[in-house]
């Protein structure tokens, strides 16, 4: 199954939360318990380039965590497109356009 990477979430589009490494212990913090517990139970620590799939209530993919470095690479991108199961996903918030465009070209890349 294909992946792609849309600009409107509709009803099956899976959010992608990306934010720096830096900023994961933060924005653990303000999850519910259920996110808190899976990504502690998973081993999910938050380092750079790295991604964890976050479950729904119904224990359907509900959404995706990334982190990176806001200077990364393109290819962190790449690889986690590549990582992720087939289906529709979407960045949350607004990447800084220096990384929009390295996440545009590495999600590309992935697909080529």
């Amino acid at each position: 199954m294909p992946f792609h990477l849309i600009a409107r979430a509709k009803a099956k589009t899976v959010h992608i939360t990306a934010l720096a490494a830096a900023d994961y212990k933060g924005w653990l913090k303000g999850r519910p318990k259920r996110v808190r517990e899976w990504l502690m139970a998973t081993g999910y620590t938050g380092e750079d380039g790295t991604h964890a799939l976050l479950p729904g209530a119904d224990g359907r993919l509900e959404g995706v965590v990334f982190c990176h470095r806001p200077d990364g690479e393109m290819w962190s991108w790449s690889g986690l497109a590549e990582a992720l199961p087939g289906g529709r996903y979407r960045i949350d918030g607004e990447l800084p356009q220096p990384a929009a465009n390295r996440a545009a070209l590495g999600w590309a890349l992935a697909g080529y």
